[in-house]
């Protein structure tokens, strides 16, 4: 019989809502004991309020891994505030934030590594394509912010930029001046119109519309963006007798660029109409503007004015008139202006060694940066020897570059910035030195896009166009994700390559990152596609393009004339024609090459109009189009009339009408004129020898053939190619010269 002192044995649990009463209440007395005393168990009166996030917790799993942590309870103050009036409040504050833990903001995965870590989760819900979820935006806090903005501003990223700015318009945080000054100053410099209007927009509902330092900026954006419309509205606004609204006009030209000089140039009487009489930014702004265009008259006339008012003896006026002379060509205008300044800094000294390199006079260039170092009042700075290295580079001057590599060195700070490091390793590269470039490049544990571009880029030069590929690989493994500049150093070796596979890749990852609308790598992705064969996706390209320059016209045509489909090619010039763009120099040589493979002579007549109208038949490439597409539509004696009416007969004529000759089987005369050209002082290349050896080649001449073969060798110092030795073993087969033959076959395959 069971005493009646012990306990009834329990009831174990038959229904579901007892089931369920069970397991809660087995949950609560687990929290018991990792829970502070201070809390109370759920009551089980009511049915317990369970969340979805929560649910996990009534499986039996959950009880599983719950003792793991009992063996270590998380450790609670046990001190009392110093405070014992607010004890009550301060534990009840304490224990409330203990059973609520707050929301703290997650990190989110990262996919792209340029972003940072944490954002509010309200932000989520902007639509694209301003995603806010990789920004920097840590609180509400405004000078946080500003910050924000000012920091997105100067790395370029607009869309981030104005997110941030929709964010604290949302949640009614005010914006400073300097702020909007800085986003505006970036959409000025990115030449975005549609990112400025946002900016303007939301500056107008800060209530800062009239904030005259804004408007001069808003002034210079809207120049700079091509809104001239709107960029005049707000000067209207502006006080016009002072000359700094006027100055940002100008200086929204100059950031634009192109060739409306007038447009600029009809602001200075409106200048002096309005009584604001012109300083040295005003006539800084304008010389730009001129050197831009390239307008050398109109330069004289500003630097007349400027001895007529008194600014000759400025600066920057000086430096500015230089930089016009030399970029329009009169050398010794810009070395007179380079006397008259007397206090030279080193920004006139850059000028001067930028002129001569940009006039080619590379020599010179070198000699005013070690001037420079002799005079001894200016020390160069990394800023010129980024100047002076791309010129040894040029001029294969290896120990030149070494010279001004270990000038960097001496200079403490100098060999560790990266854009000098970008530029050693592009002088090594253009000078074949791949070994020393490597050195260059992985002596530094941090390499930057720069870096990585310019590796990519000498190895695309010194024929290892594979190993640039990698170079893209590599740079990727590292962290970094390759800019337009470098999309635009890999495409062209994938054309060369023939690399389909890897262009599409690049294509679909300039797609991803937004580099479109872009002029300069649509071109590249054209001239891809065309070069691997496929020039539908290339006209694909050509017809998604809103804007069109004369060189996608021109690109268009290639690609066509390059895949046998010269028909096509005619179509897009006479579309072209019809358009508002007219064909500059490189356009009508190709369509003339395009007449001539054709057979076209009377669209090849039509194009050489359009030559003589626009003044056109001196530039060399254009007079030897001229004279191919006459020889190849069997017009001899034209071809040989544009030779002679030619004033200046260089080595591309000579060469163009010697061919012309080959072409219609008159190779007497084709013989005569390279005696003639000989005999005028000229040195025949490569490609001259090349065209009288496949002349040969196909008459059948075969001591002429050894005798042009011999000269070019011996006489001229020229090395035979493989394709030389190829034809001459063809050519001696046929007329029976065994052992000559075989003497090219080795010679051919000693070159490979």
């Amino acid at each position: 019989m069971i005493p009646s002192t012990l306990p009834k044995p329990p009831k174990f649990p038959t229904t579901r809502e007892q089931i369920h009463l069970s397991q809660q209440l087995h949950s609560n007395s687990i929290n018991r004991h990792y829970r502070p005393r201070q809390f109370t168990p759920t009551k089980l009166s009511k049915t317990p309020k369970i969340r979805e996030n929560h649910l996990h917790s009534l499986q039996p799993r959950h009880f599983e891994t719950r003792p793991s942590t009992l063996t270590k309870p998380p450790k609670y103050p046990t001190k009392p505030p110093k405070n014992t009036k607010q004890n009550h409040n301060s534990l009840k504050l304490h224990t409330t934030s203990i059973a609520k833990k707050p929301k703290t903001l997650k990190p989110i995965e990262q996919k792209n590594p340029h972003s940072l870590q944490f954002y509010p989760a309200s932000i989520a819900k902007f639509p694209k394509p301003l995603n806010p979820r990789s920004l920097p935006l840590h609180s509400k806090n405004p000078t946080t912010i500003y910050k924000d903005i000012k920091t997105l501003s100067r790395k370029q990223k607009l869309k981030q930029a104005l997110t941030v700015l929709d964010y604290a318009t949302k949640f009614g945080i005010p914006i400073n001046p300097t702020a909007f000054s800085s986003l505006i100053t970036a959409c000025t410099m990115a030449k975005d119109l549609q990112a400025g209007r946002h900016a303007h927009a939301h500056l107008r509902a800060s209530g800062l519309a009239d904030n005259e330092f804004l408007r001069v900026r808003l002034v210079r954006m809207y120049a700079a963006c091509g809104a001239p419309e709107d960029a005049r509205t707000l000067l209207s606004l502006l006080p016009l007798s002072t000359p700094h609204a006027w100055n940002a006009l100008l200086r929204g030209a100059v950031v634009r660029g192109g060739r409306r000089m007038q447009d600029a140039l009809a602001l200075l009487p409106q200048m002096l109409k309005a009584g604001a009489s012109p300083d040295e930014y005003t006539l800084t702004s304008l010389i730009k503007v001129c050197a831009g265009a390239p307008a050398l008259g109109q330069g004289v006339r500003l630097h007349a004015h400027a001895v007529k008012s008194g600014w000759a003896e400025c600066r920057f006026v000086l430096t500015a008139l230089m930089d016009l002379y030399f970029k329009c060509g009169n050398v010794m205008l810009a070395c007179k202006v380079f006397d008259e300044i007397g206090d030279r800094d080193l920004v006139a000294w850059c000028a001067m060694v930028a002129g001569f390199a940009h006039n080619g006079l590379r020599r010179e260039a070198l000699g005013v940066f070690r001037a420079m170092q002799f005079d001894g009042a200016v020390v160069p700075n990394s800023a010129a020897i980024t100047m002076v290295l791309p010129i040894c580079g040029d001029m294969v001057a290896l120990r030149l570059g070494k010279e001004v590599h270990g000038f960097a060195i001496r200079r403490v700070g100098y060999a560790q910035q990266e854009f000098v490091k970008a530029g050693l390793i592009d002088m090594y590269c253009k000078c074949a030195d791949m070994g020393s470039a490597r050195r260059v490049f992985y002596g530094h544990k941090e390499r930057g896009l720069v870096m990585w571009t310019a590796l990519m880029s000498g190895y695309a030069r010194t024929a290892a166009p594979i190993q640039a590929l990698r170079a893209l690989s590599w740079m990727q493994q590292e962290g970094l994700r390759p800019d337009l500049v470098a999309l635009m150093t890999a495409l062209p070796v994938c054309a060369k390559l023939n690399a389909l596979r890897p262009g599409k890749e690049l294509h679909a990852y300039a797609l991803r990152q937004g580099f479109f609308p872009n002029v300069s790598l649509t071109t590249a992705l054209m001239v891809l596609y065309s070069q691997c064969g496929t020039p539908r996706t290339a006209h694909l390209l050509f017809e998604s393009m809103e804007r069109r320059s004369v060189v996608v016209w021109t690109v268009m045509a290639g690609s066509y004339m390059d895949n046998g489909q010269p028909e096509e090619a005619l179509a897009v010039f006479r579309a072209m024609h019809r358009s508002s763009h007219r064909p500059d120099s490189v356009a009508m040589a190709r369509a003339l090459e395009v007449c001539g493979v054709s057979g076209h002579e009377i669209l090849g007549r039509e194009a050489h109009a359009q030559v003589l109208k626009k003044a056109l038949e001196s530039v060399p490439f254009v007079s030897k189009a001229l004279i191919n597409m006459y020889g190849k539509c069997n017009q001899v004696g034209l071809a040989k009339l544009v030779f002679e009416t030619l004033s200046s007969k260089g080595l591309i004529t000579w060469t163009a009408i010697i061919e012309a000759h080959g072409v219609n089987e008159r190779y007497g005369e084709a013989m005569q004129l390279f005696g003639r050209m000989e005999f005028e002082g000229l040195r025949p290349n490569k490609f001259t020898f090349g065209v009288v050896l496949s002349m040969c080649d196909r008459a059948g001449l075969a001591s002429e053939a050894l005798r042009f073969f011999e000269s070019m060798t011996k006489k001229y110092g020229l090395g035979a190619s493989a394709e030389d030795c190829e034809r001459m073993v063809g050519l001696m087969n046929r007329v029976g010269s065994i052992n000559e033959a075989q003497r090219f076959e080795r010679l051919r395959l000693a070159l490979g």
